[in-house]
Protein backbone atom coordinates (compact mmCIF):
# COMPACT_ATOMS: atom_id res chain seq x y z
CA UNK A 1 0.00 0.00 0.00
CA UNK A 2 1.22 3.57 -0.65
CA UNK A 3 2.61 5.26 2.44
CA UNK A 4 0.25 8.10 3.41
CA UNK A 5 1.98 9.28 6.58
CA UNK A 6 5.51 9.40 7.99
CA UNK A 7 6.51 9.61 11.65
CA UNK A 8 9.68 11.32 12.81
CA UNK A 9 11.53 10.30 15.95
CA UNK A 10 11.98 13.04 18.53
CA UNK A 11 15.43 14.58 18.26
CA UNK A 12 16.29 14.05 21.92
CA UNK A 13 15.40 10.35 21.70
CA UNK A 14 17.32 9.85 18.46
CA UNK A 15 20.39 11.46 20.02
CA UNK A 16 19.97 9.29 23.14
CA UNK A 17 19.82 6.12 20.99
CA UNK A 18 23.09 7.07 19.31
CA UNK A 19 24.76 7.85 22.64
CA UNK A 20 23.59 4.56 24.16
CA UNK A 21 24.78 2.61 21.13
CA UNK A 22 28.26 4.14 21.31
CA UNK A 23 28.53 3.44 25.04
CA UNK A 24 27.12 -0.09 25.00
CA UNK A 25 29.16 -1.34 22.06
CA UNK A 26 32.38 0.45 22.92
CA UNK A 27 32.76 0.73 19.17
CA UNK A 28 36.12 2.09 18.06
CA UNK A 29 36.25 1.38 14.31
CA UNK A 30 33.39 3.19 12.58
CA UNK A 31 29.72 3.95 13.04
CA UNK A 32 27.17 4.66 10.30
CA UNK A 33 24.55 7.30 11.07
CA UNK A 34 21.41 7.47 8.93
CA UNK A 35 18.77 10.15 9.46
CA UNK A 36 20.51 12.27 12.07
CA UNK A 37 22.41 14.96 10.23
CA UNK A 38 20.31 14.71 7.09
CA UNK A 39 16.86 15.54 8.52
CA UNK A 40 16.37 18.64 10.65
CA UNK A 41 13.11 19.77 12.24
CA UNK A 42 11.78 21.42 15.35
CA UNK A 43 9.15 20.02 17.68
CA UNK A 44 6.53 21.85 19.68
CA UNK A 45 4.74 19.22 21.76
CA UNK A 46 5.58 18.28 25.37
CA UNK A 47 9.32 18.54 24.68
CA UNK A 48 9.97 21.73 22.73
CA UNK A 49 12.94 22.15 20.37
CA UNK A 50 13.50 24.92 17.88
CA UNK A 51 15.30 23.99 14.67
CA UNK A 52 18.45 25.70 15.99
CA UNK A 53 18.27 23.73 19.24
CA UNK A 54 17.78 20.49 17.29
CA UNK A 55 20.82 21.34 15.19
CA UNK A 56 22.94 21.89 18.28
CA UNK A 57 21.80 18.58 19.82
CA UNK A 58 22.65 16.67 16.64
CA UNK A 59 25.98 18.45 16.23
CA UNK A 60 26.91 17.56 19.82
CA UNK A 61 25.98 13.90 19.26
CA UNK A 62 28.10 13.77 16.11
CA UNK A 63 31.03 15.36 17.94
CA UNK A 64 30.82 12.71 20.67
CA UNK A 65 30.59 9.87 18.13
CA UNK A 66 33.52 11.32 16.20
CA UNK A 67 35.67 11.26 19.33
CA UNK A 68 35.06 7.50 19.64
CA UNK A 69 35.05 6.23 16.04
CA UNK A 70 35.13 7.14 12.37
CA UNK A 71 31.74 8.59 11.46
CA UNK A 72 30.05 7.47 8.24
CA UNK A 73 27.00 9.64 7.61
CA UNK A 74 24.25 9.24 5.04
CA UNK A 75 23.92 12.51 3.05
CA UNK A 76 24.86 14.70 6.05
CA UNK A 77 24.12 18.42 6.12
CA UNK A 78 26.78 21.09 6.52
CA UNK A 79 26.39 21.53 10.28
CA UNK A 80 27.88 18.05 10.91
CA UNK A 81 30.57 18.02 8.21
CA UNK A 82 33.27 18.82 10.76
CA UNK A 83 32.56 15.46 12.45
CA UNK A 84 32.04 13.36 9.29
CA UNK A 85 34.81 11.10 8.00
CA UNK A 86 32.86 9.37 5.22
CA UNK A 87 30.03 10.95 3.26
CA UNK A 88 27.68 8.16 2.13
CA UNK A 89 25.08 8.36 -0.63
CA UNK A 90 26.71 11.39 -2.21
CA UNK A 91 24.32 13.20 -4.58
CA UNK A 92 25.24 12.33 -8.16
CA UNK A 93 22.37 13.95 -10.08
CA UNK A 94 20.30 17.10 -10.01
CA UNK A 95 17.44 17.26 -7.52
CA UNK A 96 15.10 17.93 -10.47
CA UNK A 97 13.42 20.71 -8.50
CA UNK A 98 14.83 23.07 -11.15
CA UNK A 99 15.53 22.52 -14.83
CA UNK A 100 19.29 22.81 -15.36
CA UNK A 101 21.42 22.60 -18.49
CA UNK A 102 24.02 20.40 -16.78
CA UNK A 103 24.89 18.68 -13.51
CA UNK A 104 28.19 19.74 -11.96
CA UNK A 105 29.97 18.30 -8.90
CA UNK A 106 29.97 21.49 -6.83
CA UNK A 107 29.47 19.70 -3.49
CA UNK A 108 32.16 17.17 -4.35
CA UNK A 109 34.67 19.91 -5.20
CA UNK A 110 33.92 21.72 -1.93
CA UNK A 111 34.41 18.59 0.18
CA UNK A 112 37.31 17.09 -1.79
CA UNK A 113 40.23 16.31 0.51
CA UNK A 114 38.25 16.89 3.72
CA UNK A 115 36.44 13.53 3.85
CA UNK A 116 35.89 10.37 1.81
CA UNK A 117 32.93 10.46 -0.57
CA UNK A 118 30.97 7.36 -1.58
CA UNK A 119 28.30 6.87 -4.26
CA UNK A 120 24.81 5.45 -3.92
CA UNK A 121 24.91 1.64 -3.72
CA UNK A 122 26.18 0.37 -7.07
CA UNK A 123 24.17 -2.86 -6.82
CA UNK A 124 21.01 -0.72 -6.61
CA UNK A 125 21.18 0.13 -10.35
CA UNK A 126 24.11 2.57 -10.18
CA UNK A 127 26.61 0.59 -12.23
CA UNK A 128 26.25 1.55 -15.92
CA UNK A 129 29.29 2.76 -17.87
CA UNK A 130 28.09 6.34 -17.47
CA UNK A 131 27.61 5.86 -13.71
CA UNK A 132 31.14 4.52 -13.31
CA UNK A 133 32.56 7.45 -15.30
CA UNK A 134 30.54 9.87 -13.18
CA UNK A 135 32.19 8.45 -10.04
CA UNK A 136 35.60 9.13 -11.58
CA UNK A 137 34.50 12.57 -12.78
CA UNK A 138 33.11 13.52 -9.35
CA UNK A 139 35.93 11.92 -7.28
CA UNK A 140 33.48 9.60 -5.55
CA UNK A 141 34.22 5.97 -4.68
CA UNK A 142 31.69 3.18 -5.27
CA UNK A 143 29.76 1.57 -2.45
CA UNK A 144 27.77 -1.64 -2.24
CA UNK A 145 25.28 -3.20 0.14
CA UNK A 146 25.50 -6.99 0.30
CA UNK A 147 24.01 -9.89 2.21
CA UNK A 148 25.13 -13.51 2.16
CA UNK A 149 21.60 -14.86 1.78
CA UNK A 150 19.05 -13.91 -0.93
CA UNK A 151 17.32 -10.59 -0.30
CA UNK A 152 13.83 -12.11 -0.43
CA UNK A 153 14.50 -13.31 3.12
CA UNK A 154 14.27 -9.63 4.17
CA UNK A 155 10.75 -9.23 2.78
CA UNK A 156 9.01 -9.26 6.18
CA UNK A 157 11.61 -7.14 7.97
CA UNK A 158 12.43 -3.44 8.28
CA UNK A 159 14.98 -4.02 5.51
CA UNK A 160 12.40 -5.02 2.89
CA UNK A 161 13.48 -2.11 0.68
CA UNK A 162 16.85 -3.81 0.11
CA UNK A 163 15.65 -5.64 -2.95
CA UNK A 164 18.84 -7.01 -4.51
CA UNK A 165 21.73 -7.70 -2.16
CA UNK A 166 22.95 -11.29 -2.50
CA UNK A 167 26.74 -11.16 -2.78
CA UNK A 168 27.14 -14.14 -5.09
CA UNK A 169 25.11 -12.33 -7.77
CA UNK A 170 27.29 -9.23 -7.66
CA UNK A 171 30.82 -10.43 -7.02
CA UNK A 172 31.96 -9.75 -10.60
CA UNK A 173 30.23 -6.36 -10.65
CA UNK A 174 31.99 -5.43 -7.41
CA UNK A 175 35.36 -6.32 -8.90
CA UNK A 176 34.75 -4.54 -12.23
CA UNK A 177 33.32 -1.31 -10.84
CA UNK A 178 35.83 -0.95 -8.02
CA UNK A 179 38.89 -1.62 -10.17
CA UNK A 180 37.79 0.76 -12.92
CA UNK A 181 37.12 3.61 -10.50
CA UNK A 182 40.10 2.96 -8.27
CA UNK A 183 42.40 2.48 -11.25
CA UNK A 184 41.95 6.18 -12.03
CA UNK A 185 41.27 7.84 -8.69
CA UNK A 186 44.23 6.25 -6.93
CA UNK A 187 46.47 8.16 -9.33
CA UNK A 188 45.12 11.51 -8.12
CA UNK A 189 44.69 10.58 -4.44
CA UNK A 190 46.14 13.30 -2.23
CA UNK A 191 46.26 15.86 -5.05
CA UNK A 192 44.36 19.12 -4.96
CA UNK A 193 41.41 19.26 -7.34
CA UNK A 194 41.94 22.57 -9.12
CA UNK A 195 39.17 22.72 -11.70
CA UNK A 196 36.76 21.02 -14.04
CA UNK A 197 36.30 21.96 -17.68
CA UNK A 198 33.80 20.69 -20.23
CA UNK A 199 36.02 20.33 -23.29
CA UNK A 200 33.12 19.35 -25.56
CA UNK A 201 29.76 17.59 -25.48
CA UNK A 202 30.21 14.61 -23.17
CA UNK A 203 33.93 15.28 -22.57
CA UNK A 204 35.21 16.54 -19.20
CA UNK A 205 38.75 17.45 -18.11
CA UNK A 206 39.53 17.56 -14.38
CA UNK A 207 42.74 19.36 -13.39
CA UNK A 208 44.82 18.50 -10.34
CA UNK A 209 47.93 19.86 -8.69
CA UNK A 210 51.24 18.81 -10.20
CA UNK A 211 49.96 19.21 -13.74
CA UNK A 212 47.86 16.03 -13.63
CA UNK A 213 44.65 15.87 -15.64
CA UNK A 214 41.91 13.27 -15.95
CA UNK A 215 39.96 13.16 -19.21
CA UNK A 216 36.51 11.59 -18.94
CA UNK A 217 34.81 10.65 -22.20
CA UNK A 218 31.10 9.94 -21.81
CA UNK A 219 30.55 9.59 -25.58
CA UNK A 220 30.45 6.50 -27.78
CA UNK A 221 33.41 7.69 -29.88
CA UNK A 222 37.10 8.19 -29.15
CA UNK A 223 38.15 11.81 -28.56
CA UNK A 224 41.43 13.74 -28.46
CA UNK A 225 42.06 16.55 -25.96
CA UNK A 226 45.33 18.48 -26.26
CA UNK A 227 46.89 15.52 -28.04
CA UNK A 228 45.73 12.94 -25.48
CA UNK A 229 43.39 10.25 -26.81
CA UNK A 230 40.55 8.88 -24.71
CA UNK A 231 38.57 5.90 -25.96
CA UNK A 232 34.80 5.71 -26.01
CA UNK A 233 33.22 5.55 -22.55
CA UNK A 234 36.54 5.72 -20.75
CA UNK A 235 38.74 7.87 -18.51
CA UNK A 236 42.49 8.42 -18.80
CA UNK A 237 45.10 10.12 -16.63
CA UNK A 238 47.49 12.58 -18.32
CA UNK A 239 50.62 13.77 -16.51
CA UNK A 240 52.71 16.84 -17.27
Amino acid sequence: MPVSSVSLLRVDRAVKYLEDFMKQTGYSASVTINGLGSRLFGQYNNVRYTVSESMNEIRSAFADASSRALVCADAPNQYVWAYTDRYLNTPMFTSQYLVETDTVPFLQMVLHGSMELYSPYANFSFYTDADVLRMIDYNVYPSFLFTKEPSYMLAMTNSSDMFSTEFSQYEKLLYDVYHEVNGTLRQVAGLQWLGREVAGPGVVVNSYSGGVKVIINYTDSAVSVDGAAAGALSAIVVRG
